[in-house]
């Protein structure tokens, strides 16, 4: 609507005079609203862009595994777009406001249980990769489950709201937190049982030590 306006401003303008040519259409707060939307979506695109760079190196960080943190990252944006595609496919969602709002959000639901389960997995002091899976599904994977039915029991109450917003946000949420659960244990952990990284896996600051010659170390997993 605001370019076939704009293309009948045009045409009138084209043969107006001189004095006219400062002629627009007005229509209230829609074209305001409009340029704020698609600031809000195109917002989505910027914080993905930045968001996940960062989450990879905040995970090459935390675990000290480039692989790990590759099978991290991998998950989070099957997460993040599985959610998007679906109510999109199914539901039939526009990225909207809501939508561009609530998205900001599910990255960083989507990071949690992944990064749980992987930082178990690179602490665990059995060297094996059967033993450190072990580890980690042990200690972690019963929180993980828990930790997803008790925000999904919260995102609930989001239904009975009036505003339409709300009831986005909590699907939006739920679905966040059970595809998050559902890729972290069904496809990073069986991932990290396949390829997962063996032996003592040493954290980014004895790697660089290391490097700078701190004394002799054991060759670290990657």
């Amino acid at each position: 609507m605001y370019d076939l306006f704009q293309e009948l401003i045009k045409a009138q303008l084209a043969a107006a005079p001189a004095t006219l040519q400062t002629a627009y259409a007005f229509t209230g707060r829609e074209f305001v609203w409009m340029r704020t939307q698609l600031s809000l979506v195109t917002g989505v695109y910027v914080g993905f862009a930045i968001c996940f760079p960062v989450a990879f190196l905040v995970l090459l960080l935390a675990t000290g595994s480039f692989r790990i943190s590759v099978f991290a990252i991998a998950t989070i944006a099957f997460v993040v777009s599985s959610l998007l595609g679906f109510v999109a496919a199914f539901l039939g969602w526009e990225l909207g406001t809501g939508e561009a709002i609530a998205a900001t959000i599910v990255i960083g639901l989507s990071v949690d249980y992944t990064v749980h389960l992987g930082h178990m997995y690179v602490e665990a002091e059995l060297r094996s990769r059967e033993g450190k899976l072990t580890t980690a599904a042990t200690n972690m994977g019963v929180t993980v489950v828990a930790g997803g039915v008790t925000t999904l029991g919260s995102a609930v109450f989001m239904y009975a709201c009036q505003l339409s917003f709300f009831s986005k946000m909590a699907t939006l949420i739920g679905g966040t937190i059970g595809l998050s659960v559902l890729y972290s244990l069904f496809f990073f952990m069986p991932l990290c049982a396949l390829i997962g990284p063996q032996g003592e896996i040493k954290s980014v600051g004895e790697r660089v030590r290391a490097l700078c010659g701190g004394g002799k170390t054991k060759q670290p997993a990657v």
